[in-house]
């Protein structure tokens, strides 16, 4: 069989593959990468996470993001996690918890993604909670 090492050169070039196909926008490749992984880490998370946003499969995209967030060792990408959390959120008609999330980064100034966030985009979205 193989040994303990060749296993874990394998997997590390997975790990790199799910990467790099998602740098290139293979979508569909990274899903299939990412299964043949034992034991992905958060950034292999993250990209499944957004390569099943991008295919509309909106739950898995969720489920993924939530990963990435609980991971301890996640914080490099944590804020990312969140707004593509809160984006998923969006995309499934979620407009509660997507707001929570987004409200939060606004008022955080050390988030990553606090200065995309404009008053206006906030604002829209609590006209939409109000109609659902």
């Amino acid at each position: 069989g193989l040994s303990n090492r060749s296993m874990e050169d394998r997997e590390d070039t997975i790990a790199d593959q799910v990467r790099i196909q998602y740098q290139f926008g293979n979508y569909e490749e990274v899903v299939r990468l990412y299964g043949e992984l034992k034991s992905p880490t958060f950034a292999e998370t993250f990209c499944l996470g957004y390569a099943y946003l991008k295919g509309e499969e909106t739950g898995k995209a969720i489920d993924a993001f939530q990963k990435v967030i609980q991971d301890p060792h996640a914080f490099m990408i944590k804020d990312k996690a969140e707004y593509y959390l809160a984006l998923a959120y969006l995309q499934d008609g979620q407009i509660e918890p997507a707001t929570t999330i987004l409200e939060r980064i606004h008022a955080n100034n050390d988030h990553d993604y606090e200065d995309s966030l404009s008053n206006f985009y906030l604002w829209r979205l609590r006209l939409l909670k109000m109609k659902y």
